[in-house]
């Protein structure tokens, strides 16, 4: 279920006074996109959501429980701030986490400085009157670096005075929204909780017990970055090995660099751990070795000679051998046999050319977005047989198909 709807959507040209539609949602910048994401959503309006009792809110929900047991909230920081967008504004680092308290005039002026002028140089916005919100990379810009040393040491520190109470605000907030969907509908929710979600984000779900979502490509530990392995997920979570938003199980093998794959065929090949230290160990020491005289495949080696049925039947496996209370699973990554996988009149393979099957790329205008057919009609997924006795057999093989 996602939280955010079309500006130009029923929802949208129905119920104008649910949205904010001077602001856009979407990202702030981060390691994988400099500017930020602007997804032109505009930004829900909780205040006059609840003066109608969330009335939208439960009308979605009543629509869903039609259809579905089991849903996702797309985007669940979203319940609790979101990061909003000026129109006029044409990056997304010029954006904000909305709603927030900002910083006053009164502030600005006990500080000894006049907003008006940090303004000029585009480096805060006011957001209603006499209150300012500081642009994300402020100090990366030109402006800044005109500032002297004293402005600056008085200037930077009100960038974040309110944050603790911003982030208390989020929390209750958020929570009152969820314990309102939750009280309001049969159905069990996940949270889309991936990326960078706040620490106090993270404490809500776990408050809440609310289901996270784990993509096991991203699962790592925060430690030394090493993939955890399945059976130590948490259980109050739904695992998956690829969503809508990104590439299939076998589409991520084909992108990711070798010494992911190396990384990655541990979690594949679990019984084989301590031959893959020993090789680790051979490839990293610069002594000579004796030569062995039957042929030994280095592990490199091992990760190419893998034929695409076995390596998806690998991924389904690890998928289903999670210690998540639900493994779900795109049914890209169930196509593991080459009944329904082969190229087609018009289709690429499954298997072969997994970047070709891609449902979206977030943050693209690309016109095969959210236009996807699968290259097979569901007769013949039905027909099946090859592909159904082995998915059933890998099922009961994990222990949830008792």
């Amino acid at each position: 279920m996602p939280i955010l709807t079309s500006d130009n959507s029923a929802d949208v040209w129905g119920r104008r006074n649910l949205f904010n539609r001077k602001l856009t949602s979407g990202a702030p910048p981060d390691y994988f996109n400099a500017d930020g994401q602007n997804w032109g959503f505009p930004v829900i309006d909780w205040d006059e959501m609840k003066k109608e009792n969330y009335s939208w809110w439960k009308g979605r929900l009543a629509y869903l429980e039609n259809i579905y047991h089991l849903y996702r909230i797309d985007h669940v920081l979203g319940m609790y701030r979101i990061w909003a967008i000026p129109k006029e504004k044409t990056k997304a680092s010029f954006g904000y986490f909305h709603p927030q308290k900002g910083v006053t005039r009164k502030e600005f002026n006990l500080a000894g400085l006049i907003p008006e002028d940090f303004i000029k140089l585009d480096l805060i916005y006011e957001f209603i009157e006499d209150r300012y919100i500081f642009y994300w990379d402020f100090f990366k810009m030109p402006g800044y670096n005109t500032l002297t040393e004293e402005v600056k040491a008085k200037f930077f520190p009100l960038s974040s005075i309110h944050l603790t109470e911003d982030e208390t605000f989020w929390k209750a907030e958020g929570e009152k929204v969820l314990n309102f969907l939750f009280k309001n509908s049969r159905m069990l929710p996940c949270a889309e909780d991936l990326g960078a979600v706040p620490g106090f984000v993270r404490d809500s779900i776990f408050e809440l017990k609310l289901l996270g979502l784990d993509i096991i490509r991203w699962t790592r530990s925060f430690e030394d970055g090493s993939y955890i392995p399945p059976e130590k997920y948490r259980s109050v979570a739904v695992s998956a090995l690829s969503v809508h938003d990104t590439s299939s199980a076998m589409g991520w093998w084909k992108e990711a660099s070798m010494d992911d794959k190396k990384a990655f065929y541990k979690i594949l090949f679990p019984e084989n751990e301590e031959e893959l230290e020993i090789e680790d160990k051979k490839e990293t020491t610069q002594e000579v070795t004796v030569v062995e005289t039957t042929p030994v495949l280095t592990l490199e080696q091992k990760i190419e000679a893998l034929e695409e049925t076995e390596l998806a039947e690998l991924f389904l496996k690890t998928g289903l051998s999670a210690a998540s209370l639900f493994s779900i699973h795109m049914l890209h990554d169930y196509i593991i046999t080459g009944e329904l996988s082969t190229e087609r009149k018009g289709f690429e393979s499954i298997l072969k050319d997994p970047e070709k099957h891609r449902i979206n790329v977030p943050g693209t205008d690309e016109t095969s977005n959210w236009g996807y057919s699968y290259p097979f009609f569901a007769e013949e997924l039905k027909k099946s047989t090859e592909l159904s006795k082995q998915i059933q057999a890998i099922v009961r093989e994990s222990g949830r198909g008792e």
